[in-house]
């Protein structure tokens, strides 16, 4: 082997090298960093629009119309929104449909789920509705499709698709296997399993 030889395998694997470190940067920057540094900046209290589970839009005033939301407020398609507010240093969210009433109170409920899990091929995944941000709000609709989406998302960056279980054990050792057409709604210290247009049970 010459001697251009030797320094074109040199130059070959010390350029490997600092590709393979800009994608490890990368990565760790959009995966561990980038979500830091952007929470970091977030206003306490912001609406995010959410579809496809992703974050289109925040934004920190949304409009109204007669104290629902106003579904001509923002252009694009949206699958829900998450009012984000702080309370006692605590994260809140607060899910918001189209034409969901803005302005009642923010309550936290009672209900609270001993296990809450999402199994997707074959492996099995926690969703945890008190932390990091608190879901356990009077009025919230969510563990339907759309909104485990996002959450899977943000949390796990697993992108789903409708074929999933989800299983949830109440404070009454009640259990429930949801589905994408399911989703649990918090009303006056109760929870509601909502599937399609009709209500299976209601408890707690």
């Amino acid at each position: 082997m010459n001697i251009v030889s030797i320094l074109n395998y040199l130059l070959i694997q010390i350029a490997n090298f600092f590709i393979h470190l800009y994608s490890e940067c990368e990565y760790i920057y959009k995966q561990k960093v980038h979500p830091i540094v952007k929470e970091l900046l977030r206003k306490e209290n912001t609406y995010d629009y959410i579809y496809e589970g992703e974050i289109i839009h925040t934004t920190t005033n949304i409009k109204s119309n007669n104290n629902y939301v106003n579904t001509d407020s923002f252009d694009d398609k949206y699958d829900f929104i998450i009012y984000n507010f702080k309370k006692d240093d605590k994260k809140y969210g607060r899910i918001l449909e189209p034409k969901h009433e803005l302005y009642n109170e923010l309550v936290i409920t009672s209900v609270l789920f001993l296990v809450v899990e999402l199994v997707f091929n074959n492996t099995t995944y926690l969703i945890n509705l008190s932390d990091p941000v608190n879901y356990y709000i009077e009025n919230n609709l969510l563990l339907d499709y759309s909104f485990l989406k996002y959450y899977m998302n943000i949390n796990y960056n697993i992108s789903i698709t409708k074929d999933y279980k989800l299983n949830i054990i109440d404070k009454k050792m009640n259990t429930h296997e949801l589905t994408y057409i399911s989703s649990i709604e918090f009303k006056e210290g109760k929870y509601t399993v909502i599937n399609s247009n009709y209500d299976s049970d209601n408890n707690e």
